[in-house]
């Protein structure tokens, strides 16, 4: 039997609303209530709840070639704590992984350091995907000085 689309939120995604919200967060739980809905930085995440852990999680639709596998293995090798890849379609995830039980009111202190965490490493996330872009707009126009462009039609 299928799942039901709207489910209510479990206690440990309420608490973690709870703790966002505390936090200057705004935060709601998805459709299935398994989830949390939130933002940073301009930045759209989730955090999916298991048993005793938790993943954030944020997508973000590319265009391909925008970002190569090596640069994301140069960046994971600089923020260990994230995980970032290429998805099937070439759309960047990042990801960080903890093991926590959010269901029990003790653990805000350690989700509250995960958060920051998080939040830094999608500010470092930001910074790179801009030095990505201005590395492509400088070889784009290094190669338009060249001369190694195809020639564009003009209007007559």
């Amino acid at each position: 039997m299928a799942e039901p689309d709207n489910e209510a939120p479990n206690e440990a995604v309420l608490r973690i609303i709870e703790w966002l919200h505390g936090e200057g967060y705004k935060a709601t739980a998805t459709a299935n209530g398994r989830g949390v809905s939130s933002g940073t930085s301009g930045l759209i995440f989730t955090i999916f709840t298991y048993d005793r852990s938790i993943q954030f999680f944020m997508g973000m639709n590319l265009e391909p070639g925008d970002v190569e596998v090596q640069d994301c293995n140069d960046l994971n090798r600089d923020l260990r704590f994230l995980k970032i890849y290429l998805d099937p379609d070439q759309d960047l995830s990042v990801e960080l992984d903890a093991i926590i039980d959010c269901s029990d009111e003790a653990a805000k202190d350690v989700f509250v350091r995960i958060l920051r965490l998080w939040d830094s490493g999608l500010g470092q996330v930001k910074i790179w995907l801009r030095n990505l872009a201005e590395k492509s707009v400088a070889a784009s126009a290094a190669a338009i000085d060249a001369g190694d462009h195809e020639d564009v039609p003009t209007q007559t």
